[in-house]
């Protein structure tokens, strides 16, 4: 689940104690459909707030299909074993509070990678409650509409907070009608455009790597959005 890259500023120093949050909103959980773009969001994201020489910690949720081979390159990594390898096996809501409440101390900004399924997934139906803000990513597509509007009252059980998402349109292509989805919706607040270099970098398994092609110009642009609306950044 946490992993940081040799020798650069995802790298833990061992001194390191606690920090103070910089902002209100410390912890943000990334959550949508299946293929929404969850991870690839997290990721760039994480990576832009590093520009900022801003230390942040990165939580991959998803236990079914690890994206660690999606994210950066083998040799990239100091060890290919994560914390979720340990703690897949018996893992509680009380634990997962407790790794989240620690995670505080560790960097001022968490950004959690959430799975889709939250009736199973402990780990992230946790993360959602517990974190300061949520971005909620959704396909311009009827059927990804439908599947989170089927997953939202597992939430409201739980007394889910749904003054603290950031509604967002996912992988908007130029052909797609995005005004009928934001009706539907009842708005959004980001419509991040589907980039080609992104989707290729995610298919080589390199989405540490910086984006520059023109495709590319949207996306960066609300990833630029998000950091400033949500961290103040």
């Amino acid at each position: 689940m946490i992993n940081f890259k040799t020798g650069s500023i995802f790298s833990r120093n061992s001194a390191h104690k606690s920090v103070e949050p910089e902002s209100s909103n410390q912890i943000l959980a990334v959550w949508g459909s299946p293929s929404s773009g969850k991870t690839l969001v997290s990721v760039k994201l994480a990576v832009y707030l590093a520009g900022m020489r801003k230390n942040v910690v990165l939580l991959l949720c998803d236990m079914t299909a690890p994206p660690l081979p999606c994210i950066c390159p083998s040799y990239d990594l100091e060890s290919m074993k994560s914390l979720g390898s340990i703690l897949a096996a018996a893992y509680t809501a009380r634990q997962a509070i407790e790794l989240i409440a620690h995670l505080r101390n560790i960097a001022p900004y968490i950004i959690i990678d959430c799975g889709s399924v939250i009736a199973t997934d402990i780990l992230s139906s946790v993360s959602l409650l517990e974190s300061d803000a949520v971005l909620r990513l959704v396909n311009c597509d009827l059927k990804s509409i439908s599947y989170l509007s089927s997953q939202l009252p597992l939430l409201m059980e739980k007394k889910w907070d749904s003054d603290k998402q950031y509604k967002a349109a996912s992988n908007v292509k130029q052909y797609e009608a995005i005004e009928n989805m934001e009706q539907i919706l009842n708005g959004v607040i980001f419509k991040i455009p589907h980039s080609e270099e992104l989707e290729l970098q995610y298919l080589a398994g390199d989405l540490f790597k910086e984006l520059g092609l023109k495709d590319s110009r949207g996306f960066r642009k609300e990833i630029e959005k998000i950091s400033r609306e949500v961290f103040g950044i």
